[in-house]
């Protein structure tokens, strides 16, 4: 059970980021506790009986069904932008990179995507109009249980390119 408290807590991450060239910092979002709802990825009446193996019997699956995103783009409005959702390589709480996978859905105004530690993944192509870029994900994470050595823990970064202006 303590095991399950402390991957709990992966989906608790706040998305801040340094503001610095080429990276955007996320603002306050008005729901600060991020609650997540976890479970097994095969149900444990599924393994009674069944040979299953180590990977499938450690899966996790944390979600975060509604998570409020608001980056701070003051500063590119009326550029051409791609901002990308970067994970670091380290992550805490983990033995190894292999342990934790993240994927989401947007709400249309940010696409979907899949990371992996050390990888980064398009969030939002386009012009940015207004000084807050704000929208929903839907955020699953993925993490094989026998990885986890603590309170795992990271700090995503957005990073953006800037294309020109409009």
């Amino acid at each position: 059970m303590n095991l399950l408290r402390n991957l709990l807590l992966v989906a608790g991450l706040a998305p801040l980021a340094a503001a610095a060239q080429g990276e955007l910092s996320a603002l306050p979002s008005p729901t600060q506790e991020v609650r997540a709802e976890l479970d097994w990825a095969v149900p444990v009446t599924a393994l009674k009986g069944a040979a299953r193996s180590g990977r499938e019997v450690d899966a996790l699956v944390a979600r975060v069904p509604q998570l409020d995103l608001r980056l701070d783009t003051r500063r590119l409005q009326g550029s051409r932008v791609r901002i990308y959702l970067r994970m670091p390589s380290a992550i805490q709480g983990l033995k190894g990179a292999a342990g934790l996978r993240m994927t989401w859905t947007g709400d249309g105004r940010f696409e979907d995507g899949v990371l992996v530690p050390g990888d980064r993944a398009l969030l939002y192509a386009g012009t940015i109009e207004e000084p807050e870029l704000r929208g929903i994900l839907h955020v699953e994470f993925d993490l094989d249980a026998a990885s986890v050595s603590g309170l795992v823990r990271f700090d995503p970064v957005f990073e953006v390119e800037t294309m020109g202006t409009d």
